[in-house]
């Protein structure tokens, strides 16, 4: 069985996505996790993406490894993972100086994989 899980780094799930208010400006403070192979075999490729609407008025960066995702798949692996490893997971949010208001804002981080 194939089976990718979005983890804190302690291995017990990750908190809510919700990462909060990000005034104009500023950047939000980083959060770690680890996207571990939870499964009995081999993921020989994972592709990864963030989604968002506009960038505008904000951005959810994410990084996977060594790899910064946008909006287009990429590999995010340079080998396969094993069953029970894993590999790094950073997120955070920027919203850009300048801005009167800001509203809420959203961003889906995408995990795609062969089963």
């Amino acid at each position: 069985m194939k089976l990718l899980e979005l983890l804190s780094p302690d291995g017990t799930p990750a908190p809510s996505p919700n990462i909060g208010s990000v005034p104009p400006g500023t950047v939000s403070p980083s959060r770690a996790m680890i996207l571990k192979n939870t499964g009995t075999e081999v993921i020989p490729s994972v592709r990864a993406r963030v989604e968002q609407l506009s960038v505008a008025d904000g951005e959810y960066h994410v990084t996977v490894g060594s790899l910064a995702l946008t909006g287009i798949n990429q590999e995010v692996l340079s080998a396969p993972l094993a069953a029970g490893d894993s590999v790094g997971v950073t997120e955070y949010a920027s919203t850009p100086a300048g801005l009167s208001s800001t509203g809420p804002d959203s961003g889906d981080l995408i995990f795609e994989y062969d089963s």
